[in-house]
C-alpha cells in the first residue's frame, strides 16, 4: 500500500471523473453537480458521522462526511477512481479523457471473449 499523498495528477483526473459522471448520469431522480458527487463518493467509500448541529445543537444533528479530499493516499485514491471507473462503464459514462475510453473499449471487449462458450473437444 502506498500512503504518500496523492499528486495532482491523480487529483485531477479525480475530479475530472466526477465532472463526467454529473453531466451523465442522474442519481435519485435528479442531476447533481460534481461536488455533490464529491460528497456522495466519500460517504459511500467512507461512511458518515452524525453528530450535533453546531448552530443550535437543539433542533437537532447534521451529517458529516469521515474524510475530506486532501486526506486521500496514493492507494485510496487509486482504488477510488477504480470504483468509479466501474461505475461509470456500469452507467455507459463517456470520459472525457480518451485513454478512459479506449480502457473502457478494451475492457468491454475482453469481457465478450470470457463471455463466449469455449468449444468443447469431442473424443
Amino acid at each position: 500500500m502506498n500512503d504518500e499523498p496523492i499528486s495532482r495528477k491523480e487529483m485531477r483526473k479525480f475530479h475530472a471523473m466526477l465532472r463526467d459522471i454529473a453531466r451523465q448520469v442522474p442519481w435519485a431522480g435528479e442531476m447533481m453537480e460534481p461536488d455533490e458527487w464529491k460528497l456522495l463518493v466519500f460517504a459511500a467509500a467512507y461512511g458518515q458521522d452524525v453528530v450535533p448541529n453546531p448552530f443550535n445543537p437543539t433542533s437537532g444533528f447534521v451529517i458529516r462526511n469521515r474524510k475530506r479530499t486532501r486526506a486521500l493516499t496514493v492507494s485510496t485514491c487509486a482504488e477510488l477512481i477504480t470504483q468509479l471507473y466501474a461505475f461509470g462503464a456500469e452507467k455507459g459514462v463517456e470520459w472525457s479523457d480518451p485513454s478512459w475510453k479506449a480502457m473502457r473499449e478494451a475492457d468491454a471487449e475482453e469481457a465478450a471473449r470470457w463471455a463466449k462458450p469455449k468449444a468443447r473437444a469431442t473424443a
